[in-house]
């Protein structure tokens, strides 16, 4: 890791990691290295029409929304894509059977024969006989079935309702008013241009639980250009290095109490000031630099830099409260 300094319009300084990497061979002429990023409530995205997808790219304070256009692997029909960190992935199937190839060699329907790990897009893994025992096709449907039917947490916006004197566990013992604020002043510093707040699933996906519903994953599942700092090498389809998916916030406010960090569970004596908190063992971001969301927030650029600049020039109450908003999540 190398450690630069930030310094903000109110000259305070804060200390952001970036990854550095070597190998022992050549170097690539393109790597990007990514953590594995959190699957709940991917059915809910997955049943969101695109249209309603495409309404969201549009140009407003700088920002635009780029949809990342993809070919099925099976069918070779055009689509929007819609899961990875360049949403490179028009469906969970094409998602999973890509992990399994990619990540542990393991074959599938859609990818049958271990040459598929060269080149994904060729006419002969395409045409391919499934050459290797891997996942059938009924694992496919219980994997992906399985992914569809993942929920999300309950956002944490509410008392815990707990009599005085009892313990409240730290993830639960919210300020709502607080959190209200955070909410009010994240939507009046544009966070949303990206970070859609609301959406609704469409009519015809398969599983009937996933359709026509509310949900609020705060993403559009468009692509945004970054800035420098935090591109790789790869591009991938329309994305360009310093191009990236808007990650999903739901259920970001979990990570630091589901990854098993003593400090964030030592009591309910904890502060509750963001900026004070401990580091946990959670990373954010694509490559999991940051150690916390201030940090993932301090590397924002690109379309993001006004938001960015404007969420720094707020008071520090302020800015704890957008924090705590996104902890609730």
């Amino acid at each position: 890791m190398c450690t630069r300094a930030h310094t903000t319009a109110r000259g305070e300084v804060f200390q952001l990691q970036k990854p550095v990497y070597g190998f022992k061979g050549p170097v690539p002429a393109q790597y990007s290295v990514r953590q594995a990023p959190q699957v709940i409530g991917v059915g809910l995205l997955e049943a969101v029409d695109e249209a309603t997808i495409l309404q969201l790219a549009t140009k407003h304070d700088g920002v635009t929304g780029t949809p990342n256009w993809v070919t099925d692997p099976e069918t070779g029909q055009r689509r929007l894509g819609r899961f990875g960190w360049k949403a490179s992935k028009a469906s969970l199937r094409d998602q999973v059977a890509e992990a399994l190839m990619l990540d542990m060699g393991v074959t599938s329907p859609v990818y049958p024969t271990r040459m598929c790990q060269q080149n994904l897009g060729s006419t002969p893994c395409k045409t391919a006989a499934q050459t290797v025992s891997g996942a059938t096709e009924t694992d496919m449907e219980k994997i992906t079935h399985y992914l569809e039917l993942i929920g999300v947490p309950a956002q944490r916006k509410y008392p815990s309702g707990y009599a005085p004197g009892l313990r409240v566990s730290p993830e639960h013992n919210v300020n709502a008013i607080r959190i209200a604020s955070g909410a009010a002043l994240f939507a009046q510093n544009g966070c949303a241009a990206c970070h859609a707040s609301q959406m609704k699933t469409g009519a015809n996906h398969p599983f009937a639980e996933l359709r026509n519903q509310i949900i609020h994953p705060y993403s559009d599942l468009l692509l945004h250009d970054m800035g420098p700092g935090l591109a790789d090498t790869l591009t991938q389809g329309n994305a360009k290095p310093s191009m990236w998916r808007t990650e999903p916030l739901w259920g970001i406010g979990s990570l630091a109490y589901v990854q098993e960090s003593p400090a964030i569970n030592a009591g309910p004596d904890l502060p509750h000031d963001p900026l004070s908190m401990p580091v946990s063992k959670a990373r954010y971001l694509h490559d999991g630099r940051a150690r916390s969301i201030l940090e993932a927030i301090l590397w924002h650029d690109g379309e993001a830099r006004a938001s960015r600049l404007k969420f720094e020039a707020l008071t520090a109450d302020e800015r704890n409260d957008i924090l705590l908003f996104l902890g609730s999540l």
